[in-house]
């Protein structure tokens, strides 16, 4: 039909054209740039010149609705031939428009009534395998080709089935493809280009990475010499980029115009994302390789982690013995070289990026650390032989928090959240594609595009980590790692130490200071404007252990919210990921994630469009602001989150509040069972309360469960609406 797309001759001429006017991928964007647009696919949606038989256009308006009765009635009174259901002048047939409209039931029927799966139709001589492929229809296509559908017949342009999957963008489709093994993954269509070329120019990062994790190979050129490389510069997405650079592109092979992709971006006005990409892959703008100072990664990360335990005591030592202007000067100084030499010198040994990395790295946790070290310095130095005869036993519990605290700072850094390693049995994940289409759960929601696993529910994958993580939390800069299933407990244990011990720690030091002032010779100079006369003798005597203190108590304030937090949520039965996608539910907000879902209506659970009424947006993350990666990092944000949702916060108007329940929440007292006690009822209570879950299971409801293979919530005794 004339409204589809260029014809073949027009889309030969692609590679015949200079990049320098980028005519020539644009003659062939209406195949590829409005993939999943309705102009895109009008050869699968709207019939411009219809058949004049007004019954072949009672039934093919019948298919395209889907509307079952009618097409059986009309074949079965003999009124249609399903094996010759078209019109000679296009050749469309019935399951052609039911394909190209997601109707599961019709192309069942169709198929069993001895439609054929293989018919060439409209201008583009496609198959009914096109039409639905080109929409991304996942479950269209698993039906067509489990009934004899050739995978690797092509249209009138050249394309086969991997190439219009890849037009569609649908990652989901894409996937199951792949999985058939029945399709190259470097088959190239007239001109030469795979699916590695289209979905490099298209910028569509999830595609790229699973076609790469198929070994596409990324030098392969099409008739015009251009790599993926060289059409992913054109369209200039960074993420698509740094994948093909980190696959072995070459960034100076040269097209069949003696361009390489340096000047493709020169001229697309592209090089701020080449360059990104390239510097993200280690080299410099001009694509070659970046110095790293260190060999290994790790030893990278342990300066980071050190660092800030000298920086700490400089910026100390600074305000405890220099005048107040040398003093701020002096700590400029130690931030500035600080910030510069990591970020220089070190950061790029272990991980390179453009945007700010603390978060993702060991420094926070080693600000941490080494405020922890140094106030045991201040203790056992200064503090336990002034004080220890008035306060042994504060001593001694001082120093047993210390024991503790360390043990568990140890053991975070080092623990596993719950990572489910991704699945690398390819039979095993068709095995898990298979059933997930059976049951209509066949979607990014219930399959890890990324780990090719079935995703349990309460799991999130990180990319980071490149896991799934099990009954997810949230990511802690300060123990550099996530916190989920297996580490939680550790962690609440670790934040409930510090801040008793913070509490403890201050109280011996204003014993200490007292005791300086005792010892003063000059009791009557200790005068300080806003400051008691203890606090005076410290900032007079030891300023070092005064400031300590004072950088103590102010990690002890959002240590003492996060604590908060973390009870709050224990109360509720959720994570704070969990707590957070409530919170953007019941304000008529969809998830921050795009779920790639063509299941037809008949497999679905609730009614798409009302679904697309209550979440009227994915919504984008709130709103950045100069103080967004201090409240992230210390928990402010969560806990104002809080507040606002206790005291009714009210929401934009623009998106009305609705009553999405918690469906994880069992009643407070159920929720602090499941969380605080091990699945094990053979063990004594005190392990079962003390020590983290040794595997994967655990309780949810007072009942045991995998959180691996988690796909079902626990019936709940009492009704949702009772607990809300």
């Amino acid at each position: 039909m004339s409204g589809q797309v260029n014809s073949a001759e027009d889309s030969v001429l692609l590679d015949d054209i200079s990049i320098s006017s980028i005519q020539p991928i644009v003659s062939d964007a209406p195949a590829v740039e409005d993939i999943g647009d309705d102009d895109n696919v009008s050869d699968a949606t709207v019939a411009p010149n219809p058949p004049k038989d007004p019954t072949l256009v009672k039934y093919h308006a019948a298919c395209q609705r889907g509307d079952l009765k009618t097409v059986k009635d009309m074949i079965e009174a003999g009124l249609v031939d399903v094996k010759a259901d078209w019109d000679e002048e296009e050749r469309v047939s019935g399951l052609h428009w039911a394909s190209a409209n997601n109707r599961l039931n019709l192309v069942r029927y169709l198929i069993a009534q001895g439609a054929d799966v293989n018919i060439k139709g409209g201008d583009l001589e496609a198959t009914p395998l096109h039409w639905a492929s080109k929409s991304g229809y996942v479950y269209i296509v698993h039906c067509l080709l489990e009934h004899g559908a050739d995978p690797l017949m092509t249209d009138r342009q050249g394309y086969n089935l991997l190439h219009t999957s890849t037009f569609s963008s649908e990652i989901m489709l894409i996937i199951y493809v792949l999985f058939t093994g029945r399709i190259p993954v470097d088959s190239p269509d007239p001109t030469g280009k795979t699916a590695l070329h289209w979905a490099a120019y298209q910028g569509d990062p999830a595609t790229v990475e699973v076609l790469l994790k198929f070994d596409a190979n990324v030098r392969v050129v099409d008739s015009g010499g251009f790599t993926p490389l060289h059409w992913a510069t054109v369209k200039g997405n960074p993420h698509v980029l740094k994948d093909l650079i980190e696959h072995g592109s070459d960034v100076f092979l040269k097209n069949n115009d003696g361009k390489n992709a340096l000047m493709i971006a020169q001229e697309m006005n592209t090089e701020k994302y080449l360059q990104t990409a390239l510097y993200e892959c280690g080299f410099n703008k001009d694509g070659f390789a970046i110095r790293k100072y260190f060999k290994n990664p790790m030893h990278a990360k342990m300066v980071t982690f050190f660092t800030p335990w000298v920086a700490i005591g400089l910026i100390f030592g600074f305000l405890a013995h220099f005048h107040i202007l040398v003093a701020i000067l002096g700590c400029l100084l130690t931030v500035l070289i600080t910030g510069y030499g990591l970020y220089n010198f070190v950061f790029p040994s272990f991980i390179l990026t453009k945007r700010i990395v603390v978060m993702k790295t060991p420094f926070l946790a080693g600000i941490l650390s080494g405020t922890i070290f140094w106030l045991f310095y201040v203790w056992a130095f200064k503090m336990l032989p002034a004080t220890f005869d008035d306060e042994v036993i504060l001593n001694f519990t001082i120093c047993a928090i210390f024991a503790g605290v360390l043990f568990l700072l140890t053991k975070l850094l080092q623990s596993d959240p719950g990572y489910i390693p991704p699945e690398k049995d390819h039979n095993q994940i068709r095995a898990t594609i298979h059933e997930l289409l059976r049951i209509g759960k066949y979607d990014s929601k219930n399959f890890c595009t990324h780990s090719w696993i079935r995703r349990p529910l309460r799991a999130k994958y990180k990319r980071f980590a490149n896991s799934v993580i099990m009954r997810y939390d949230h990511y802690c800069p300060w123990i550099y790692n996530y916190v989920g299933f297996r580490n939680h407990k550790l962690f609440i244990y670790f934040i409930f130490l510090l801040e008793i011990g913070i509490l403890a720690l201050a109280k011996l030091c204003l014993e200490y200071f007292d005791e300086l002032k005792d010892n003063a010779k000059n009791k009557d100079a200790l005068k300080c404007s806003i400051l008691s006369k203890d606090l005076c003798a410290g900032f007079k005597y030891d300023p070092f252990t005064f400031f300590l203190l004072a950088w103590a108590c102010f990690q002890g304030m959002w240590i003492l919210t996060l604590n908060f937090v973390q009870l709050f949520e224990c109360l509720k039965g959720v994570t704070e990921f969990e707590f957070s996608q409530w919170q953007r539910q019941s304000r008529g907000l969809g998830g921050r994630e795009h779920v790639f879902n063509t299941a037809p209506e008949e497999l679905m659970d609730e009614d798409p469009a009302e679904e697309r009424n209550k979440l009227r947006s994915v919504g984008a993350a709130g709103q950045r602001h100069c103080c967004s990666t201090f409240t992230d990092a210390t928990g402010f944000d969560r806990f104002l989150s809080i507040i606002g949702s206790a005291l009714g916060r009210r929401t934009p108007a623009t998106h009305a509040p609705i009553n999405y329940p918690i469906e994880t929440d069992y009643g407070w007292r159920q929720n602090l069972k499941d969380f605080w006690l091990t699945s094990d009822v053979s063990a004594p209570m005190w392990r079962r309360i003390l020590l983290p879950p040794a595997g994967t299971r655990g309780l949810l409801n007072g009942q045991e469960v995998d959180y691996q293979k988690l796909y079902e919530l626990p019936e709940r005794v009492v009704s949702i609406e009772q607990i809300v």
